[in-house]
């Protein structure tokens, strides 16, 4: 197999013996958005999908060509900013964005968005609309880390967590669920363990 890197200066693959890069091309429309490549997903069936700051969704289509989302601030179905933090593939194969003051983005099948957590399409609050980390948790439920705190989404129903819920830091680094079923929240402030109603702070004195 291939060992997938994203960088500052494009997409690279390595496969054992040399490396290949992508990058944007001017003169060419179809390729990467941009070099930064600060989110990357290698999906279930072997789909490559990327993104960065101004790059937009990237997946690859061929060795060659990009299919290329955007934001498009007169279309409420574009992806809700061109700036990605993060992105997953859920346990129905179904394509999740994180994204720079555009929220969670959900990648329909007909290659529209449906932008989660804006109270004016009627699914509740995020937290914040800076979507930092993104896990699956082995429910489905997706975790949703933020700039201002952790949410859990599931069935159009968002749950919160913050300084009030027990964490002492809200910037949401990363997330991801152990075995055990605890999903771990890695802030500036150590880490956090959440376990039904219950979160423990692991600190520097642990």
């Amino acid at each position: 197999g291939f060992v997938w890197i994203g960088t500052r200066d494009g997409l690279a693959r390595y496969d054992g013996v040399d490396f290949r890069v992508w990058r944007h091309d001017p003169g060419d429309s179809s390729s990467l958005a941009s070099n930064d490549v600060s989110a990357l997903l290698i999906d279930s069936r072997g789909r490559v999908w990327c993104g960065g700051e101004a790059a937009g969704l990237n997946e690859q289509v061929s060795d060659h060509a990009c299919r290329h989302y955007r934001h498009d601030p007169d279309d409420a179905h574009s992806l809700g900013s061109d700036d990605l933090f993060s992105i997953i593939e859920d346990s129905e194969g179904t394509i999740w964005v994180g994204t720079y003051m555009g929220g969670l983005n959900r990648l329909l099948a007909d290659g529209r968005f449906e932008r989660i957590g804006h109270p004016q399409q009627g699914t509740g609050s995020l937290r914040s609309s800076t979507v930092i980390s993104l896990a699956v948790d082995a429910q489905g439920r997706i975790w949703i880390g933020t700039d201002s705190g952790i949410n859990r989404f599931r069935d159009a129903t968002i749950t919160t967590w913050g300084i009030r819920k027990g964490l002492t830091e809200e910037f949401a680094r990363a997330v991801l669920e152990d075995r055990k079923g605890r999903v771990w929240v890695a802030t500036s402030d150590g880490l956090f363990a959440i376990t039904g109603a219950t979160v423990k702070h692991y600190g520097r004195e642990h």
